[in-house]
């Protein structure tokens, strides 16, 4: 009988197991897409103990010098934007996350200097951050600078549509 109730549970911790694997977040996968225009546009919903939100379509407007050279990478509410370094590498440059209210609330008081506030809709938040100095993103200082500098302006063209 042990021996029975031990394989069952370990047929369920293995389906368990599989219906998590797929890097997916919420039902969607991880995916990665190469910035092949200044206009970055993705679509993203947030996930909240198990409820997802409404699907938005978010666009920001990069510098030229990102094309080609920057990469996205999503898991349905957070993007990840990436500098591939001559070795193929993806160096973090900034994140936009897509929260819901009480996600919001819960983050904002964590750690509300890390984080830059990009729109509001009835129901989600857009925020932002980037990483707190070039350690963090594993390029050379003087690089990270460089590109972080930009991030102003690439936040300022964030807009934000249903869908």
């Amino acid at each position: 009988m042990t021996r029975v109730r031990a394989t069952l549970a370990g047929l369920l911790l293995l389906l368990l197991l599989a219906g998590c694997g797929g890097g997916a977040f919420g039902g969607l996968p991880l995916t990665s897409d190469s910035v092949s225009g200044t206009t970055v546009s993705r679509q993203v919903r947030y996930f909240d103990e198990g409820e997802a939100g409404p699907a938005y379509t978010f666009s920001v407007t990069v510098p030229e010098s990102w094309v080609g050279r920057v990469t996205t990478t999503s898991n349905g509410s957070l993007v990840t934007f990436n500098y591939v370094t001559d070795a193929g590498r993806a160096a973090p440059l900034f994140t936009i996350h897509t929260l819901s209210e009480s996600q919001y609330w819960a983050q904002n008081g964590n750690e509300p200097t890390r984080f830059g506030n990009l729109a509001v809709t009835r129901e989600t938040y857009f925020i932002y951050n980037v990483p707190l100095d070039a350690y963090y993103s594993g390029l050379p200082k003087a690089q990270f600078d460089a590109l972080v500098a930009e991030i102003p302006a690439i936040v300022a063209s964030f807009s934000v549509q249903p869908g």
